[in-house]
């Protein structure tokens, strides 16, 4: 798959994300509000209570969601430098590596694996700003030389 396949794929995952966790958080939010009210008032404000947490739970995976196509945003569009930065897919040693947002590893449509790589992990730090030629280690063991950043 070409970049552009690659970077429209990302953004309909992270789309697909967005949706899902605004439909759980609505569907936790709805349940909560559904408990019904028994002569057991604690049980009652226990349920309530714990839709309440699930509500929130869902509610900071939506906020995590959307800041992550938020930065995928605004990096989705850099142009190669010769060097990687966010945005850029590196190929190395038989594995392809996009400097992103942390999804970890993704099946394109085209079945080829893609490991998602987040600036905040020690291997986005350690591929960014790296060129062709460079090697780094992966799994703190293998040795991988970069082939291609595109």
């Amino acid at each position: 798959m070409d970049k552009e396949s690659i970077i429209e794929f990302i953004r309909a995952r992270l789309k697909a994300l967005v949706e899902t966790c605004k439909a759980e958080m609505q569907q936790a939010q709805a349940d909560a509000n559904s408990e019904e009210k028994s002569s057991a008032g604690d049980k009652y404000e226990t349920a309530r209570a714990m839709g309440q947490i699930q509500r929130d739970l869902h509610a900071s995976r939506l906020e995590t969601a959307l800041l992550n196509l938020e930065a995928f945003e605004s990096i989705a569009q850099n142009k190669p430098i010769g060097k990687a930065i966010p945005g850029s897919i590196i190929r190395a040693g038989g594995f392809r590596f996009y400097l992103g947002p942390g999804l970890g590893v993704i099946v394109l449509p085209d079945g080829e694996k893609l490991l998602c790589v987040s600036l905040e992990t020690p291997l986005g730090q350690t591929l960014n700003g790296k060129s062709c030629g460079d090697t780094f280690l992966f799994s703190g063991q293998n040795k991988l030389l970069i082939e291609e950043i595109s």
